[in-house]
C-alpha cells in the first residue's frame, strides 16, 4: 500500500509538470512571433525612413537636389538612390532600437 502511494505521488508530480510545459508552449511561441513581427516592422520601417531622407533632407537644406524644385521625377529617383545609400545604414542602426520599441506596441495590444 505504501507504494501505491509513492507512484501515485510520484505520478502527480509528473502531471504537475507536464501541465507548466504545456501551459508554457503557447507564450514562448507567442513571444517569438511577436518577436519576428517587431523584427519585419522594425526592419520595413528602417528601410523607408532611410528612402525619405535624401528627399526630407533636400526640401530643408535647399540644395540642388530639392523635390519642390525639381518635380516628382527628380523626387522619385532621389528616394531609390536614398534607400540604396542610406538604406544599409539605417537598417543597421534602427532595427536593433526600434525592435523592442514594437514587441512593447504589439504586447500591449493584448
Amino acid at each position: 500500500m505504501g507504494n501505491a502511494r509513492k507512484t501515485d505521488a510520484r505520478f502527480g508530480q509528473q502531471s504537475a509538470v507536464a501541465r507548466t510545459t504545456v501551459s508554457l508552449y503557447p507564450s514562448s511561441m507567442r513571444t517569438l512571433a511577436r518577436l519576428t513581427v517587431s523584427a519585419v516592422l522594425a526592419f520595413s520601417a528602417s528601410l523607408m525612413v532611410a528612402a525619405l531622407f535624401l528627399p526630407v533632407y533636400g526640401i530643408f537644406e535647399g540644395g540642388s537636389h530639392n523635390c519642390l524644385t525639381g518635380g516628382i521625377g527628380e523626387c522619385t529617383s532621389m528616394i531609390l538612390m536614398s534607400a540604396l545609400i542610406y538604406g544599409p545604414l539605417f537598417s543597421l542602426i534602427c532595427t536593433p532600437i526600434s525592435t523592442p520599441v514594437f514587441m512593447v506596441i504589439l504586447a500591449g495590444r493584448n
